[in-house]
C-alpha cells in the first residue's frame, strides 16, 4: 500500500506445538518449546511480493494461539499485541529454492533478498522470521547523515587549539559521539528495512 499498489496477503500453512527437527534447526529453537508456525505469502497487485516464514513463541504471546491471522497480518498483528526490547537483523543474497520459487512465481535458482529477523522481550523470545524478496524486483535504500558527527570534529579542532589540556577529553567525547551518531545510523538503516519488510 505505500508502494500505491493493491496489499494482499494469504495464511498459506500454520501449525502450533512443538517444533519439527528441521523448523528448530532453522529458526534455531529448543524442541520443547511451544510455537505458532506460518508460512504467508504477501503480494502487490496480485503479484508474489514477499514470502513470509514465522515462528511466534507461545509462551511470550500467548495469545497468538487464539488469533486466526485472516483479517491482520502475523507481523502487524505482532506490533499491535507484543512488546519487543532487542531485534536482530541479518540480510543475506540466496538462490530460490524450488517450492520458493513456485510461490513467488520466479525460477528456481533465481537470486533472492532474504532478511531474518529476531525480537525479544528482554530474555524472552517473541518472534523470528524468515522474509524472502525475488531480487528482481526489490531494492532497499537506508538514507542517513554524519552532520552532528562533523560538528564535533569542528568543535575538538578548536579546543585543541585554544587549549592543550582539554584536547584528550573532548577527543574521548567525539570517539563516543562518533560511535553512538554511527550506530543510530545502523539502526535507522535497520528500521528502514523492519518498515519495508513487516
Amino acid at each position: 500500500e505505500r508502494l500505491g499498489q493493491r496489499y494482499t496477503f494469504e495464511v498459506l500453512a500454520r501449525h502450533d506445538g512443538r517444533p519439527t527437527p528441521e523448523l528448530a534447526l532453522r529458526f534455531g529453537l529448543k524442541r520443547g518449546e511451544r510455537i505458532a508456525h506460518l508460512v504467508t505469502l504477501h503480494r502487490a497487485d496480485d503479484q508474489p511480493h514477499v514470502l513470509e516464514e514465522r515462528v511466534i513463541h507461545l509462551a511470550t504471546v500467548p495469545g497468538a494461539a487464539d488469533e486466526d491471522f485472516t483479517e491482520t497480518p502475523p507481523g502487524d498483528w505482532l506490533l499491535q499485541h507484543s512488546l519487543w526490547s532487542q531485534a536482530e537483523h541479518a540480510i543475506s543474497a540466496v538462490p530460490a529454492e524450488p517450492d520458493d520459487a513456485a510461490l513467488l512465481d520466479i525460477a528456481p535458482g533465481e537470486a533472492c533478498l532474504l532478511i531474518e529477523r529476531r525480537t525479544w522481550n528482554h530474555e524472552a523470545p517473541v518472534t523470528a522470521v524468515r522474509l524472502l524478496y525475488p531480487g528482481s524486483r526489490h531494492r532497499f535504500v537506508g538514507r542517513f547523515g554524519r552532520a552532528r558527527v562533523l560538528l564535533v570534529h569542528q568543535q575538538s579542532a578548536i579546543q585543541v587549539q585554544r587549549q592543550g589540556t582539554l584536547a584528550v577529553g573532548l577527543l574521548r567525547q567525539q570517539h563516543a559521539l562518533d560511535v553512538c551518531v554511527l550506530n543510530q545510523a545502523h539502526l535507522g538503516g535497520a528500521g528502514v528495512l523492519a518498515a519495508l519488510a513487516r
